[in-house]
């Protein structure tokens, strides 16, 4: 048996229109699934737990328990803490009050060539950097107008489902999940 590993897991479109549920109920659902110290942050489908299996095998098999649970399909995207946190750590930009910075993550990863595509585009007010896995983008417009993916050179690529996260945010579930050492 392989030792556990903390997993983070970003869950994609939850608590939007009509996908609702509560997050003691997905809590319920992982540890159901086996899966231990399952603790929730907000309401946006964010899991962290520990688990002694290979993330892909973690992902095929929460999807298909939330499908059957909640009667439609829910996209997983997993991450371990080492990873999220260079991932929060390394986000490019100092941002600012007129600025919305977010962290989003590919389903599927891109091809190279899709990534630099993607990486040499300007769109102005906005910043955009990625790998095949994660990307970074930062707006000064907020997600109500997201100029960066309505661009035809965007719209041409067929992208996979992405999921997004303000650093801001996952900095605060990685302190806040962060492990206390043994009292002496």
């Amino acid at each position: 048996m392989s030792a556990a590993v903390e997993y983070f897991a970003l869950l994609r479109a939850i608590n939007v229109g009509q996908r609702r549920v509560k997050m003691e109920r997905l809590r319920r659902l992982w540890e159901e699934a086996g899966y231990r110290e399952v603790s929730s942050h907000l309401a946006s489908g964010n899991i962290r737990f520990t688990a002694d299996a290979p993330p892909e095998a973690i992902r095929g098999r929460l999807e298909q328990q939330l499908a059957a649970a909640l009667g439609y399909p829910v996209e997983v995207f997993l991450d371990t803490r080492a990873g999220l946190q260079r991932k929060v750590d390394g986000y490019p930009w100092e941002g600012g009050p007129e600025r919305t910075g977010w962290l989003g993550y590919w389903y599927e990863p891109l091809t190279p060539r899709t990534s630099q595509l993607l990486n040499a585009m300007v769109v102005p007010g906005e910043s955009f950097q990625t790998t095949a896995h994660f990307f970074y983008w930062e707006t000064s417009r907020g997600t109500g107008e997201m100029t960066f993916w309505k661009t035809k050179e965007v719209k041409t690529l067929a992208l996979p489902l992405t999921t997004l996260r303000t650093p801001n945010s996952l900095r605060r579930w990685l302190q806040s999940t962060q492990p206390q050492p043994p009292l002496a």
